[in-house]
């Protein structure tokens, strides 16, 4: 897929350094930068209330056969092992249409409600899919890391 006008003209959507350095040296099955990125939330958690935002950004993402990384803007918001896999608030899935991973804001916060969604829109062909030791995960993510990810991304 292109890269966004923003990376093209500014940089914006690029991986930091020491993050593309790490993903070359696993052997990334997937490395793209200035990747179209979707921001959809919707909920309240203590302090904030969105209703139904939806933001157009640049991204960044890097899938090994080890782990999976993305970044939006200069933010890395994603960086989990495979192995890390267990139940919990968060669900990523990797398809045809690029990455998305969600987060429900109800099980990850105390007294919040409602969700956020990241889609990375790098179309991921068939035979990348196979390389992945998997393509649908569930993930914990404990309460300080769900806010700071819905609080970073304002």
């Amino acid at each position: 897929m292109s890269q966004t006008l923003r990376y093209r003209l500014f940089g914006i959507g690029a991986m930091p350094p020491a993050l593309h350095a790490a993903a070359e040296r696993e052997g990334p099955i997937v490395l793209a930068e200035g990747v179209a990125t979707t921001l959809r939330r919707s909920g309240r958690v203590p302090g904030r209330v969105v209703c139904g935002e939806v933001r157009a950004l640049s991204g960044a993402l890097a899938v090994t056969d080890r782990r999976v990384v993305g970044t939006v803007g200069r933010h890395k918001v994603l960086d989990f092992p495979f192995s890390a896999a267990g139940p919990g608030p968060a669900t990523v899935t990797l398809g045809p249409e690029g990455l998305v991973f969600a987060l429900d804001l109800g099980r990850a916060v105390r007294g919040g409600s409602g969700g956020l969604t990241l889609h990375w829109k790098e179309p991921l062909r068939a035979e990348q899919l196979a390389r992945m030791p998997a393509t649908t995960l569930t993930l914990p993510v404990d309460e300080q890391g769900a806010l700071g990810l819905f609080q970073l991304l304002r």
